[in-house]
C-alpha cells in the first residue's frame, strides 16, 4: 500500500498499475480526517507494508489539498492507460485497445477538471477499466439543480457516451454504470416543494420528472482529493469481513417487512458474519453502548425514522452525534428519510456517517415513504447475490425518485482479490513506522502513536498511549493526545478516554475527537461516574448542544443530584444568546428521553 501527498505522485502511482498487479494509493493531504481515512483503510486491507512515496518527476510540485485542486484531462487519462499498459492520452485508443482485448467498459466515469474529486474518477476508471468523461456543471454538493440545470447535465453525460462508440441507450448494454466523480447537486428541486436524487435522475432517457426509462445505475463520489480517493480505493480493494445491523422499527405492520433479523440471517447464510440489534432490545440506551465503541464492521444496515438531523430508535431519539465511529471503511444503507438532504454537512445523520468513514452510503434526499427503499431482507439477498451497490440499493423500475446512491455504484460484493507476494517497487519509498525505535527511544511519542496507528497496530497504541500517561504525564503533550483519543477509542479504554482528551489543549475542537469523547464516555455517564463531568460539560458540540447536554444532565443526576443537573442545564442555556440556537437547544432538552426541562 502506498501513500502521497501530491498530484504528481498519486498520478504516478496509479500509472503503475498493470492489468495483473494493482495496489492501493492513499493520500495524506496533512489533515487529521485524511490521516483517519488511511488509518482506518489500513486496519482493513492490513498490508504488508505502508510506504510513503514521492514520484522523481514530483520534485518542487505542491503539498497538500491545494495541489489536487485541478488536473489535466489527458494527464489522467494518461495514467489510465498506462495501468493498463497502453499509451495514449485520449479515450479513442484506449477504448480500441481494451476492445482488442476483449475488455468491455461496464460504465463511464464523470470528472471535472477544476474538481478534487478526479482522484477517485482515476482510480475507478483505471481499477475497472473505464472511460473518463470530463463535463463542466454546478458545484455545489448540498445545493440542488433546477430542472432544466439537471436535465442540461444529464444530456451532457448522454452526448459524452456517443463519441465512445460503445452500446448505451438500455440496459445489459455495454454501458450500464455513470459514476459522477463531481461535486453535482446530490438532489434536483421537481418544484412544488419536491426534490429527487440526482444519482436516480441521470442514467434515464427524457427530460424533467417523469423520465422513466433506464440505461444506466449512477452514483456519486465526492469530498476532498483525500477523501475521495479513501472511497474510489474502499470500494477497489476491500471486502466485508462483518456486517451490522439495527433495525429500529418495530415488529408489526409495514415495518415488519424490514426486519433486520431476517437480512441478518441472509448475511450468516452466505457466510459474512453479523451483528444484529433488534427489538425488543433496539433503544437509544442499546444503539448508545454497542456506540461506546467505533464498530468493526464494512457493511451497515440500519433502520430508523426521523430527519436530517435526528433518528429515531424503539424507542428513544438519537442526534447525528450518536453515529458511532467506525474502525474499518463501511458502505452504509440507511431507511430513513432527509439523511443525505445535505451529505456535506456533519450535523445531519448522512453527513455524519461520510465523515466517519462510511465509502458508500444509500440514503434519501427527503421523505420518500417507506415504500421507496428496498426491504432490508431483500436489499441483504440482493448484495450477497453479487448485485452492484447502485442496483442493490434502487428498486428495478418506477419513476425518478428520493433515494441517493453516495460511492463507486459498481462496488459489489464478493470474494477478496488474490494477494500478490510482493507490493510495489517504488525507488525511493520509505517504510511507515522504520523510526519507530529511535522515535520511542528519543521519546517522539506523537510521531511514534501516528506510525503505529497508519500501519494498523493499533493494539500497541493504546497501550502505548496508556503508558505514557501513567508513567510520564509530562510528556504526555496535547499532540500525543490528539494521536492517542482515537486509538484509545478503538480499544474500548473508555475512561482513558476522557483522560487523554482533558490533555488535548488545541486540537480539543476537532471534531472527531469530540465525537470519540462523547461516544466513549455513555456507559461512564451511566455509571454516574462524576470525573468525567467536567470533561463533557467544557466540550458540548456546536451542533448539538441541547442534546448532548440533556445526556450530560441525565449523568450528573446520578453522580449528584437531579437538582444540580436542572442547574447545570440552566447554567448551559444562559450561555447561549441566539434566538434560534435558544430554541433548539429547549427542544432537544425537552424531548430527551428523560423529560429534562431548563
Amino acid at each position: 500500500m502506498v501513500v502521497v501527498s501530491d498530484a504528481a505522485s498519486y498520478l504516478s502511482a496509479i500509472s503503475r498499475w498493470t492489468p495483473a498487479l494493482r495496489f492501493p494509493v492513499l493520500i495524506d493531504d496533512g489533515s487529521p480526517a485524511a490521516r483517519e481515512d488511511i488509518a482506518r483503510f489500513v486496519r482493513a486491507y492490513r498490508p504488508q507494508r505502508v510506504l510513503r512515496w514521492s514520484a522523481p518527476e514530483a520534485e518542487g510540485a505542491p503539498i497538500g489539498a491545494a495541489g489536487f485542486n485541478a488536473v489535466n484531462p489527458a494527464e489522467l487519462r494518461r495514467a489510465v492507460a498506462r495501468a493498463w499498459s497502453i499509451d495514449a492520452d485520449e479515450n479513442a485508443p484506449l477504448l480500441a485497445a481494451w476492445k482488442e482485448r476483449g475488455h468491455e467498459p461496464p460504465g463511464l466515469v464523470v470528472a471535472g477538471a477544476k474538481d478534487p474529486a478526479w482522484t477517485a474518477a482515476l482510480a475507478l476508471a483505471a481499477g475497472r477499466g473505464q472511460p473518463v468523461v470530463f463535463i463542466d456543471t454546478v458545484r455545489n454538493v448540498d445545493w440542488a439543480f433546477t430542472t432544466p440545470e439537471a436535465d442540461a447535465f444529464a444530456r451532457a453525460v448522454e452526448e459524452a457516451c456517443g463519441p465512445l462508440g460503445l452500446p448505451w441507450r438500455g440496459l445489459g448494454d455495454a454501458i450500464d454504470a455513470v459514476t459522477l466523480c463531481v461535486h453535482t447537486p446530490v438532489r434536483v428541486d421537481a418544484g412544488k416543494n419536491i426534490h429527487h436524487a440526482t444519482t436516480d435522475r441521470i442514467g434515464r432517457l427524457g427530460s424533467g420528472a417523469d423520465t422513466k426509462e433506464r440505461w444506466a445505475w449512477a452514483g456519486q463520489v465526492f469530498g476532498t482529493a483525500a477523501a475521495s480517493a479513501y472511497r474510489a480505493m474502499s470500494a477497489l480493494f476491500l471486502q466485508p469481513s462483518r456486517a451490522w445491523i439495527f433495525d429500529g422499527y418495530p415488529n408489526s405492520g409495514s415495518w415488519a417487512k424490514y426486519d433486520g433479523t431476517a437480512a441478518a440471517k441472509v448475511f450468516t447464510e452466505a457466510g459474512l458474519p453479523t451483528d444484529i440489534i433488534d427489538a425488543p432490545k433496539a433503544s437509544l440506551r442499546d444503539w448508545r453502548l454497542a456506540a461506546a465503541r467505533p464498530l468493526a464492521a464494512d457493511l451497515i444496515l440500519i433502520n430508523s425514522k426521523g430527519n436530517a438531523d435526528f433518528f429515531d430508535l424503539e424507542p428513544g431519539r438519537a442526534a447525528p452525534g450518536d453515529v458511532p465511529l467506525l474502525n474499518h471503511p463501511a458502505a452504509v444503507h440507511m431507511v430513513h428519510s432527509w439523511s443525505a438532504f445535505v451529505p456535506t454537512n456533519r450535523g445531519t445523520v448522512g453527513g455524519r456517517w461520510l465523515d466517519h468513514g462510511a465509502f458508500a452510503y444509500a440514503g434519501s434526499v427527503q421523505e420518500p415513504f417507506l415504500t421507496a427503499f428496498i426491504e432490508t431482507p431483500k436489499l441483504a439477498q440482493r448484495l450477497a447475490s453479487g448485485a452492484p451497490w447502485g442496483v442493490a440499493c434502487r428498486h428495478d423500475a418506477g419513476p425518478v425518485w428520493k433515494v441517493a446512491i453516495i460511492g463507486d455504484p459498481l462496488y459489489t460484493l464478493g470474494r477478496a482479490q488474490t494477494r500478490a507476494a510482493q507490493g510495489p517497487d517504488l525507488a525511493g519509498a520509505t517504510v511507515v513506522g522504520a523510526n519507530l525505535r529511535k522515535d520511542l527511544a528519543d521519546r517522539k511519542y506523537a510521531e511514534a502513536l501516528e506510525a503505529l496507528v497508519l500501519t494498523g497496530r493499533d493494539a500497541d497504541a493504546s497501550r502505548l498511549a496508556a503508558a505514557v500517561l501513567a508513567d510520564d504525564p509530562k510528556g504526555f503533550t496535547p499532540a500525543v493526545a490528539r494521536a492517542a483519543v482515537p486509538a484509545l477509542a478503538r480499544a474500548g479504554e473508555n475512561r482513558l478516554v476522557v483522560d487523554a482528551f482533558a490533555r488535548l489543549g488545541p486540537h480539543a475542537g476537532e471534531p472527531l475527537l469530540l465525537d470519540a469523547l462523547w461516544l466513549s464516555a455513555f456507559p461512564l455517564l451511566e455509571r454516574g461516574e462524576a470525573a468525567v463531568l467536567p470533561v463533557l460539560r467544557a466540550n458540548l458540540r456546536k451542533e448539538q448542544p441541547g442534546h448532548d447536554a440533556a445526556v450530560l444532565a441525565a449523568g450528573w443526576a446520578k453522580a449528584h443530584d437531579r437538582g444540580s443537573a436542572e442547574a447545570m442545564l440552566r447554567e448551559v442555556r444562559a450561555d447561549i444568546s441566539d434566538a434560534a440556537a435558544l430554541t433548539a437547544f429547549d427542544k432537544a432538552v425537552r424531548e430527551a428521553p428523560d423529560g429534562w426541562r431548563p
